[in-house]
């Protein structure tokens, strides 16, 4: 595709970005209904947390979206973002009020497992390592 089909398309490259992770956060609320609609509040978490990842290991265009310089432009992509963090609530309050997630945890720090994971997405998959050893240091252990 050339630069000027492009730009017919997107008004800058923030819009362009918007669009990449609008299109992706459509099918992570999928999914994240699917987690939801799980009935042990722990695989529930997990569920989503590696479908999550799992879905943006194989879109490097997504990763990158996220994770680089420029930041998108939310407004383009609100209802998505906002059906997407919804559903994360409830599933990571879920995880918390059974008691499987530490007291402290929040649905912003599901945002932060999953950049960290997705920095780390080389082709040794050593992104799968990184959110065991976190998995490990949040789960709530009973005294």
């Amino acid at each position: 595709m050339g630069v000027g089909t492009l730009y017919r398309h997107f008004a800058d490259k923030r819009a362009l970005l918007a669009a990449i992770i609008g299109r992706r956060f459509e099918e992570m609320t999928t999914l994240a209904r699917t987690a939801d609609a799980t009935e042990d509040p722990w695989t529930a978490f997990e569920t989503l947390l590696y479908g999550y990842l799992e879905s943006a290991q194989a879109d490097a265009a997504f990763r990158f979206a996220l994770l680089g310089p420029e930041e998108p432009r939310w407004n383009d992509i609100a209802a998505e973002k906002t059906d997407f963090s919804a559903i994360t609530e409830r599933v990571v309050q879920r995880a918390v009020r059974a008691g499987c997630l530490r007291e402290d945890f929040h649905a912003e720090d599901f945002i932060l497992i999953t950049r960290g994971a997705m920095a780390n997405m080389t082709g040794t998959g050593d992104w799968r390592r990184h959110v065991a050893l976190l998995l490990d240091g949040i789960r709530h252990r009973q005294r």
